[in-house]
């Protein structure tokens, strides 16, 4: 790849292709083209370098990316969040979140879609039930009169060990369509 100039549309192109077959040391390569020809300057190149390492185990570097971005909009947080949850790193991804509150950035519903299963997965009801109060107290997540949001009915596909946090839904008043069923 040595001596080839690729635009930064191109690095995340193909960072992309990379993450999506796990391809790491491939992506690696393109992470050193991407140094080289400056493309390393755009935060898309970063997030999109953020989400390789993320998806591929790699969150040291993932972190080292994250980092590096001076000016960090939900899409760099969001990555990062969703890498750790990815991998059942529950206490950095709430962490991550708390700093992306304290930095003043409103989550929105992927930062919430990527930290929410894994509070189930790993059976965390304390960070559950954190994100729930902070759910419920946003005008922004909550549907008409009646309803729920997407994020709420989604806990239907989450698996079984998950009924710890339907019940606390449950028990806590949010009586919203699919969040109820027993999966």
């Amino acid at each position: 790849m040595s001596g080839r100039h690729l635009d930064p549309v191109a690095v995340i192109i193909g960072l992309g292709a990379c993450s999506h077959i796990c391809a790491l040391k491939l992506g690696k390569e393109i992470h050193g083209l991407a140094i080289r020809n400056s493309s390393i300057d755009y935060d898309n190149v970063k997030n999109a370098l953020i989400t390789l390492y993320c998806r591929c185990g790699d969150l040291m570097h993932a972190y080292i990316v994250f980092t590096l971005i001076e000016a960090k909009n939900i899409i760099s947080w969001n990555s990062i969040i969703s890498g750790f949850s990815r991998w059942d790193r529950s206490e950095e991804a709430t962490f991550l979140f708390r700093e992306l509150l304290l930095a003043g950035i409103e989550p929105n519903y992927v930062t919430l879609a990527g930290i929410l299963p894994l509070c189930a997965r790993v059976a965390n009801l304390q960070h559950g039930k954190e994100f729930h109060c902070y759910i419920a107290r946003r005008e922004e997540f909550q549907g008409p009169p009646g309803t729920s949001k997407k994020i709420w009915n989604d806990t239907e596909n989450l698996p079984a060990s998950c009924y710890w946090i339907r019940h606390y839904l449950i028990k806590s008043g949010d009586h919203s369509g699919s969040a109820m069923k027993m999966g």
